[in-house]
């Protein structure tokens, strides 16, 4: 097959509504969309229960879990390293009607009451400034590419937090490689 764009564009129903996103090559996808929806409307679900206040998501990506999650809170702050992933982030916001987020150095942080807090980290797992950062969040939504470093972060956050749902995934099937899901509230 010969595509002509450097992106393919994937339309995904969750919870009631229909989302659209790019995917540019070189930036992180998930690779099962069957997989991906359930994946997302559990993180829907755990947002649900908190019912309130802002969001912050570390690792956004292309906005997988930030924009079904954005109708669920009061103002969203998503972050991104990879500029590949920020553009089709952007991309996606404006497909999907949801307010483009800007830089960071334009970002009034102490304007933000968050009360829930995703993460979907890399292999390697989260370092030691994250964690102490969102251990001061009420509301802790872990999705993880790798259960070892999941455990192990989970011991450092299990200080402050307790793990009340968790969730996994198949969405690498015919290999060792799982998604798993936590939800963690604060003590």
């Amino acid at each position: 097959m010969i595509l002509s764009d450097e992106y393919v564009t994937e339309k995904l129903n969750i919870d009631g509504r229909t989302f659209t996103y790019v995917q540019y090559e070189s930036g992180f996808t998930q690779p099962n969309p069957t997989v991906n929806v359930k994946m997302i409307e559990w993180a829907i679900m755990q947002a649900k229960k908190v019912g309130h206040g802002d969001f912050l998501e570390s690792y956004c990506g292309l906005g997988n879990f930030t924009l079904p999650l954005s109708h669920y809170f009061d103002k969203v702050l998503a972050t991104e390293i990879s500029k590949r992933s920020i553009h089709a982030a952007v991309e996606n916001c404006v497909l999907n009607g949801v307010r483009e987020f800007t830089r960071l150095k334009d970002i009034d942080l102490k304007s933000y009451d968050f009360s829930t807090v995703l993460i979907d980290p890399p292999r390697a797992g989260l370092d030691g400034v994250t964690i102490e950062l969102i251990s001061k969040v009420e509301n802790i939504i872990y999705i993880s590419c790798n259960p070892e470093t999941l455990a192990r972060d989970l011991e450092t956050l299990s200080q402050t937090h307790i793990v009340t749902d968790a969730a996994m995934y198949d969405q690498f099937p015919h290999t060792e490689h799982v998604e798993s899901g936590v939800f963690l509230v604060k003590r």
